[in-house]
């Protein structure tokens, strides 16, 4: 970091930032119409994905934020990760036990950020998506792909945050590298013990989706 010239130094705090800008979560959902509020500090900010007839015919995915909210979410979020990093950098050459817990929270920090984002961009391409499916057949198909697919993404998503946390312990002494690798298991224990009853619930609600395609799918046939 070092070797950064000063005045990139904010461009390489933005980059990092981008995940905290742009991390869409549900605001809105309906059967033909789904709005994602951008940011997790600011609302405001809106990726609008559907029908919008008050946009235009034709239009199924807008992004119309606030445009003084934008700049007020890039300075927060760039401020944000600029401390966290100069924190980070603390307790990388801290030599007692408080360097290797607090490097392990903000590195688990950042890792459950990149969950968040990565999560809602996948429920932004999955909404889209099924806007362009008119067949109840087709429909089923897809929940029942969802259905499949959940799980195993979540272990990706719980296993890629454990995976970062061990590499980054790598910078450590074995002895200090013992306290980060269980504060990071328990951060990453308690983040899965957390998602266990949502995943159910979306899982249920997939089977639930699957039936009433079916059944939509066997009135179109009769």
């Amino acid at each position: 970091m070092n070797a950064i010239r000063p005045n990139r130094q904010w461009l390489f705090y933005f980059a990092l930032a981008l995940p905290g800008i742009l991390a869409p979560h549900s605001d809105f959902i309906s059967i033909n119409r789904s709005w994602f509020t951008l940011g997790l500090l600011l609302p405001g900010m809106h990726l609008r994905v559907g029908d919008l007839s008050f946009v235009g015919n034709g239009h199924r995915l807008s992004l119309q934020p606030d445009p003084l909210l934008l700049p007020i979410s890039i300075a927060l979020w760039t401020g944000v990760i600029w401390l966290a990093w100069k924190v980070r950098q603390w307790a990388v050459q801290c030599p007692g036990y408080r360097g290797p817990v607090v490097q392990a929270l903000i590195t688990g920090s950042y890792g459950l950020l990149l969950l968040w984002f990565l999560s809602g961009v996948t429920e932004v391409c999955w909404e889209w998506r099924l806007l362009g499916i008119d067949d109840s057949l087709e429909l089923v198909t897809a929940f029942r792909f969802a259905r499949r697919a959940l799980p195993i993404l979540y272990t990706l998503a719980v296993g890629g945050a454990a995976a970062i946390l061990v590499v980054d312990s790598f910078s450590r002494s074995f002895r200090h590298r013992l306290v980060y690798v269980a504060s990071a298991l328990c951060l990453c224990g308690g983040v899965g013990a957390s998602l266990v009853p949502y995943c159910d619930w979306q899982l249920r609600h997939l089977d639930e989706l699957i039936l009433d395609s079916q059944k939509q799918a066997l009135k179109q046939t009769n």
